[in-house]
């Protein structure tokens, strides 16, 4: 019976060690925080950017600044 290199690879328990390590590489890369702040936009542009769907979600558009900006509204009385 011949054995392809293949089946050898998958039989010899490499398969495996590799799997791991690449599986380790993507958990590694996905906690990965790049430090880089993205460049301020205009009121306009981030509205338009909203309005289209590609809203900042990790920035100023957080939920933490969106509730920070609610709170704030809701504290001050309204003005007549």
């Amino acid at each position: 019976m011949h054995i392809s290199s293949a089946e050898n690879f998958v039989d010899s328990g490499m398969f495996v060690s590799c799997l791991c390590a690449q599986v380790g590489f993507n958990v590694a890369m996905s906690m990965l925080s790049l430090k880089t702040k993205p460049p301020h936009l205009s009121e306009e542009q981030r509205q338009y950017n909203w309005e289209h769907g590609r809203i900042d979600y990790l920035g100023e558009d957080s939920f933490d600044n969106i509730l920070q900006q609610l709170d704030a509204k809701l504290a001050t009385p309204p003005s007549e």
